[in-house]
């Protein structure tokens, strides 16, 4: 009995030994699949900057590297385990402890949220005149002037609406907005206001983002903003 339950055990572990070998090595062929992906899409753009698909060409190329990493990683990793287990534990075991240590750290510095600093420029027909209603944190501050014109806030959660005092077919206004000096874009241009909403998540804009939302402002929400000091409803999320 006790040879029979002896023998039971030994066959138990070395499928669990088999199982955990295939399971880790298709971990780190799955990633070290993913980041060969990722290497050639930034090579790309480095090769092709003036190109906006440029770094597409990763998913393509993900599409391949990712299943057959996981495949041959899966094989290695069953292998290793059973015929060089010494050589197992030096290479795909501590390879899969730091990279489950790595996502660890990457999904906790994405759940601490931390304030950015957004800078804002109003650009479009040099002279024009504007009014901004900005809201920081729920504080709100009234900007006025001529474009151009930069502004810098710091905060989670920024809304604005900027728009031109006197619209003209001929004049026009648009804002470029970053946060910690990662460019998000302008949105759209328009002859009369522009919406944007924006609320930053995680740690940093490398280990985190920024979500934002606009709109373009009809002429009634002009005066609404000029009259009554009031935000814009509709948006479009980008």
């Amino acid at each position: 009995m006790n040879n029979q339950f002896g023998g039971f055990m030994a066959h138990s572990m070395k499928v669990i030994a088999i199982i955990f070998g295939v399971v880790s090595g298709a971990f780190v062929g799955l990633a070290f699949g993913g980041f060969t992906a990722s290497v050639l899409g930034y090579l790309s753009q480095l090769t092709t900057p003036n190109d906006p698909s440029a770094g597409s060409i990763s998913w393509v190329v993900s599409l391949l590297t990712v299943p057959c990493g996981a495949i041959l990683g899966a094989f290695l990793g069953r292998l290793t385990i059973t015929t060089r287990p010494r050589l197992f534990c030096a290479t795909i075991l501590p390879l899969t402890i730091l990279i489950v240590a790595w996502q660890g750290t990457l999904s906790m510095l994405r759940g601490m949220d931390r304030p950015r600093n957004f800078v804002c420029e109003v650009l479009g027909t040099p002279g024009a005149k504007y009014v901004g209603l900005v809201s920081v944190d729920g504080d709100i501050v009234i900007k006025k002037g001529a474009l151009p014109a930069k502004f810098e806030f710091e905060g989670f959660h920024i809304e604005f609406a900027f728009a031109l005092v006197h619209p003209k077919e001929k004049n026009s206004i648009l804002v470029n907005v970053s946060a910690d000096g990662n460019d998000l874009g302008t949105g759209a241009e328009s002859q009369t206001g522009v919406y944007q909403r924006l609320k930053s998540f995680g740690y940093s804009e490398t280990y985190g983002g920024t979500s934002r939302t606009w709109s373009l402002m009809s002429q009634k929400e002009v005066e609404d903003l000029i009259n009554n000091e009031t935000m814009p409803q509709g948006m479009w999320e980008l």
